[in-house]
C-alpha cells in the first residue's frame, strides 16, 4: 500500500486491471485470494480494508524486490527494536541479493514477489516490530525504542534512570501517511473491513488483519493498530498461533486492551502509567 502511494503507482482510488474472482494466474501459478468467491473489482483503499490478495499480486508486478525490501526496512522491519530483553530476533525482509545467496542467481522467479507483497514467503517479522510499525503510522513516523525498565535502583537506593535511544525516523509524505491512516480507519467502521469484529462504541480505532503461514498446522492469526483513530494514544499488536484468519481470532481478543483504555483502567500496563493523562503517543 505505503510502496504503490510512493512511487505513485496507483491512487488510493486506483483499481487494478484484474477484478478479484478468487485468485489471480501468474505464470503457470494460480494465487489464491482468502476470499474463495472473490471480492469483484476494487481500488487500492478497499483492497487494503478488505485485505484482498488479488489486487497486491498485481502490484508485485510493478514493483522490484529490492525496492519493497527498502521501503519494509524504513518502516524498521528485519533489525532488531533494541527492546531490553536478551536475545531479541531480527526477523527477515529478503532482498534480490538474499535470494541469490539462497537459492542461487537466476533460480528464484518474480513469482516470490507475490508471496512477498502479502507478507508471506520468506518475510519474517516479530509482534514487537509491527507495534512499532503502527505507532510510527500514528504518531508521525517515530519509530520509539521499546522498554520495560524505567530504571534501576542501586543497593543504595539511588535511582539511576536508564536512558533510552532515541527514536528512529520513518519518512513519509503526508499525503501517503493519511491514506494509510484512512485505510486502517476504514479497516475497523466499514461493514465490509476485515477489523470491523473489534469496534467499540465511543472509541474508534484503526488496523490491519493478517494471516502468517504455519507450515506445522493452521495459519497464525495477527492484528495490529492503535487507538483512538484520531489522536492515537495506544498501539497493540496481537498473534494467535494456529488462530486462522487475522479476523477470527486476533480482532475479538483485540477488544480486551481497548476495553480496559476505555475504561480508564491501567491493569494491563505498568503500575502508576495513567494512559488516559499520558502524553500523545510517542
Amino acid at each position: 500500500f505505503v510502496l504503490a502511494l510512493e512511487e505513485r503507482i496507483v491512487g488510493p482510488h486506483g483499481e487494478m486491471t484484474t477484478p478479484c474472482f478468487g485468485g489471480y494466474r501468474f505464470g503457470n501459478r494460480y494465487f489464491r485470494c482468502w476470499e474463495e468467491g472473490g471480492h469483484g473489482a476494487l481500488d487500492l483503499e478497499q483492497a487494503l480494508v478488505r485485505s484482498c490478495d488479488t489486487y497486491f499480486y498485481q502490484l508485485a508486478e510493478l514493483i522490484t524486490v529490492d525496492r519493497l525490501a527498502a521501503e519494509a526496512r524504513s518502516a524498521g522491519l528485519g533489525a532488531a527494536t533494541g527492546v531490553d530483553l536478551p536475545q531479541e530476533l531480527t526477523g527477515n525482509v529478503p532482498d534480490a541479493a538474499w535470494f541469490d545467496r539462497r537459492y542461487g542467481r537466476g533460480r528464484w522467479t518474480r513469482g516470490s514477489l507475490l508471496n512477498l507483497v502479502i507478507g508471506q514467503g520468506e518475510y519474517l517479522v516479530t509482534p514487537l516490530q509491527m507495534v512499532r510499525y503502527a505507532a510510527a503510522l500514528a504518531n508521525g513516523g517515530r519509530l520509539p525504542t521499546p522498554t520495560l525498565v524505567r530504571a534501576i535502583e542501586s543497593p543504595q537506593g539511588e535511582i539511576l534512570p536508564r536512558a533510552v535511544p532515541p527514536a528512529a525516523n520513518w519518512e513519509l509524505a503526508p499525503g501517503v501517511r493519511a491514506a494509510v491512516r484512512e485505510a486502517m480507519r476504514l479497516v475497523v467502521a466499514d461493514d465490509e473491513g476485515t477489523g470491523r469484529g473489534i469496534r467499540r462504541e465511543g472509541l474508534p480505532s484503526a488496523g490491519k488483519t493478517g494471516t502468517s503461514e504455519n507450515p506445522h498446522g493452521p495459519p497464525h492469526s495477527w492484528y495490529v493498530g492503535y487507538a483512538p483513530a484520531d489522536g492515537p494514544r495506544i498501539a497493540f499488536s496481537v498473534v494467535i498461533e494456529g488462530g486462522g484468519h487475522g479476523s477470527d481470532m486476533a480482532v475479538p481478543l483485540a477488544r480486551q486492551p481497548l476495553r480496559r483504555y476505555a475504561r480508564g483502567r491501567t491493569t494491563p500496563w505498568p503500575p502508576g502509567v495513567d494512559f488516559q493523562n499520558s502524553r500523545p503517543m510517542r
